[in-house]
C-alpha cells in the first residue's frame, strides 16, 4: 500500500522527509472540506472531467516542480474546481520541497527558517480572500486583541509567506479600503518575489475592475505564461445530478 505522504506523526524523527511534508501540510490551513477530498494520490479527485482538465493537471504538476516561480492564476466560473486545483498544486509543491527555494541562510540569523539540514524550508499558506479581509476589518473594531490578531499582523503574515494561495480574488466588495489592502498585500509579494497562486471567478480584465488595475498589472507579470481559464460546468451540480440519478 502506498504510504500517505501527509501522515502526521509528532513523534517522528526530524530527519524523516515525510514528517516534514506532513508538518508543512498541517500548517497550511486547508479547509476541512478539501482535506477530505484529497486522497493519497490526490489528483484523482479531478479525474473524469474531460481531456482539457487532464491536460491542465499535467501542466500544474509540472509547474509545481519549477523552482523560483512567482505566480499562477486559475480563473473560471463557480464550481469548476479552481480551489481544489490550487490546493492540489500546493500539495504537489510541498512534495517537491527539495527543489523549491531551498537555499542556505545565515545560521546566526534568529529569524531564519531552518530544518535539520540547514536548508530554508518554505512557509505555505491558503487563505480565502474575502475571509481574510473580513478578519482584518474586524480587528479595527475589537479591543484587547492578541498580537497575532491585530490587523497589521494578520496582513503581514500573508505578505511574508513563501508560498500563498489567495482563493476567490475579486469576490470581496470592491471598496476603496479593500482595494488598498489588496494592493498592499500583492505589491509586497510582487516586490519580494514570493510565490502566489490566485483563484478567481474573474479574468485579469475583470480583476482590474474589481480589485484595481495596479493589482491586475502586477498579477499579469507574476503569472505570465501561467494564466489558465477553466471552461467547465460546476462539479457540484454534476455531483448532485449523479446522486439524483442514483436515487431515482
Amino acid at each position: 500500500m502506498e504510504q500517505n505522504p501527509f501522515y502526521y506523526d509528532e513523534s517522528a524523527a526530524w530527519d524523516n522527509q515525510l514528517w516534514w511534508g506532513a508538518f508543512a501540510w498541517k500548517n497550511v490551513n486547508i479547509p476541512s472540506k478539501f482535506r477530505e477530498m484529497i486522497t493519497v494520490s490526490g489528483w484523482d479527485a479531478m479525474e473524469g472531467r474531460g481531456t482539457e482538465l487532464a491536460e491542465l493537471i499535467t501542466i500544474l504538476q509540472a509547474w509545481a516542480k519549477i523552482p523560483w516561480k512567482l505566480g499562477l492564476l486559475l480563473s473560471g466560473t463557480y464550481g469548476v474546481g479552481k480551489t481544489l486545483l490550487s490546493i492540489l498544486t500546493l500539495r504537489e509543491m510541498i512534495l517537491a520541497r527539495e527543489d523549491l527555494n531551498a537555499v542556505k541562510l545565515d545560521v546566526n540569523d534568529p529569524f531564519s527558517k531552518y530544518d535539520y539540514s540547514g536548508l530554508h524550508r518554505p512557509d505555505f499558506a491558503f487563505v480565502n480572500t474575502p475571509h481574510l479581509l473580513t478578519k482584518i476589518r474586524a480587528g479595527f473594531n475589537s479591543k484587547d486583541l492578541a498580537w497575532e490578531d491585530r490587523p497589521e499582523q494578520v496582513l503581514n503574515e500573508y505578505k511574508w509567506r513563501d508560498v500563498l494561495v489567495l482563493d476567490d480574488m475579486g469576490r470581496e466588495s470592491p471598496t476603496d479600503w479593500a482595494k488598498s489592502t489588496m494592493f498592499e498585500l500583492i505589491d509586497s509579494r510582487y516586490t519580494e518575489g514570493k510565490t502566489t497562486i490566485f483563484t478567481s471567478n474573474y479574468d485579469l480584465d475583470g480583476l482590474a475592475e474589481r480589485v484595481s488595475g495596479a493589482v491586475a498589472d502586477r498579477m499579469a507579470e507574476m503569472c505570465a505564461g501561467h494564466i489558465y481559464n477553466i471552461k467547465l460546468g460546476s462539479y457540484r451540480l454534476e455531483k448532485a445530478k449523479r446522486a439524483q440519478e442514483v436515487e431515482g
